[in-house]
């Protein structure tokens, strides 16, 4: 009898706990497996900064191309990754985003080129201002190893 009532006291302490996990209703890109947690955050923030350029729909359209294409070379380059050195993929990296900056340097008119100089200027002042560049810079030097003193302790 004993044996019967601590099998249905485990079965009643254990049942619960595999079904403890929190289901989650993230988006998940299913090539990759990458989790999104802020889908579309981005996306509004660089909508905000087009939209004060009053790009006509051509450009728009053309900036479209632009983006689609270079997300389809990141994503071939991300499945070169296992395959090709971290130097190689940093290259390759930056070869793309210099084509990127050069193809759309060409969709803007001299004016929307000033304008968004100046937008960017005042984003990094804002930045600086907040002190979240120092910050952002010390987060760097973790993330390299630059402070490891303090981890050998």
């Amino acid at each position: 009898m004993k044996k019967i009532a601590l099998g249905i006291l485990a079965l009643a302490l254990a049942f619960p706990a595999v079904y403890a996990q929190e289901k989650t209703n993230k988006e998940v890109n299913k090539e990759t497996k990458v989790y999104r947690h802020h889908t579309g955050k981005h996306k509004r923030q660089h909508d905000g900064a087009y939209k004060k350029l009053n790009l006509t729909r051509e450009q728009q359209d053309q900036l479209a191309v632009i983006n689609k294409n270079y997300r389809a070379g990141i994503a071939d380059l991300k499945r070169q990754e296992a395959t090709i050195t971290v130097k190689d993929y940093k290259a390759q990296m930056q070869a793309l985003n210099k084509k990127r900056r050069g193809e759309t340097d060409h969709v803007f008119t001299k004016e929307q080129k000033d304008q968004l100089r100046q937008m960017r200027t005042r984003q990094k002042e804002k930045l600086t201002a907040d002190g979240r560049a120092e910050k952002m810079k010390k987060m760097e030097g973790f993330k390299r190893g630059g402070n490891r003193s303090r981890m050998s302790k």
